[in-house]
């Protein structure tokens, strides 16, 4: 880490530590709001993959399907 890169981390901690209480407590309704309206959502996307995977397995399992029945008219003719 150069001197410049350490500079700045310390004057961010140090600007962190004194900071007035109120502004921390600020600071951490604000990242409690944010996750609490953050997690929703994500939920929300991970269960629309799920949907979106489970659709595409079912597709695949059709496609297999139908190239078996394809198959299996190509042997009999």
């Amino acid at each position: 880490m150069d001197s410049l890169d350490q500079s700045d981390s310390q004057a961010v901690f140090f600007n962190t530590i004194l900071r007035r209480p109120d502004e921390l407590e600020a600071t951490k309704r604000a990242e409690t709001a944010l996750t609490s309206d953050l997690i929703p959502v994500l939920r929300r996307l991970c269960d629309k993959v799920g949907t979106v995977v489970e659709k595409q397995s079912a597709l695949e399992n059709s496609i297999c399907d139908i190239n078996d029945r394809i198959n299996i008219l190509e042997s009999n003719r």
